[in-house]
């Protein structure tokens, strides 16, 4: 729980650092995203899709710039996409 909390705290501060412009959304830019990526813990079980954290923190630019973009897009439209199951 205690992990809850300190990733709440962060959030906060993103959102307040982003609180004087005009969008509504905050804007997640590459250095925030590549901060977090340095934080996720390795050797865990791979999801559904077999992405592992390491494919996350060890892909290229462009990954990142997508993973950037795509939690843009989750923030500004207020949606997360359902996962899909692969049958």
């Amino acid at each position: 729980m205690d992990g809850d909390n300190k990733y709440e705290s962060e959030l906060q501060n993103v959102l307040h650092r982003n609180a004087g412009n005009d969008n509504v959304a905050p804007k997640v830019d590459i250095g925030i995203c590549l901060q977090a990526l340095t934080k996720i813990k390795f050797n865990k079980s791979p999801g559904f899709d077999n992405m592992s954290a390491e494919h996350l923190a060890y892909g290229s630019a462009s990954l990142h710039v997508h993973l950037c973009l795509l939690f843009n897009t989750v923030l500004q439209h207020c949606y997360v996409p359902q996962v899909l199951a692969l049958v």
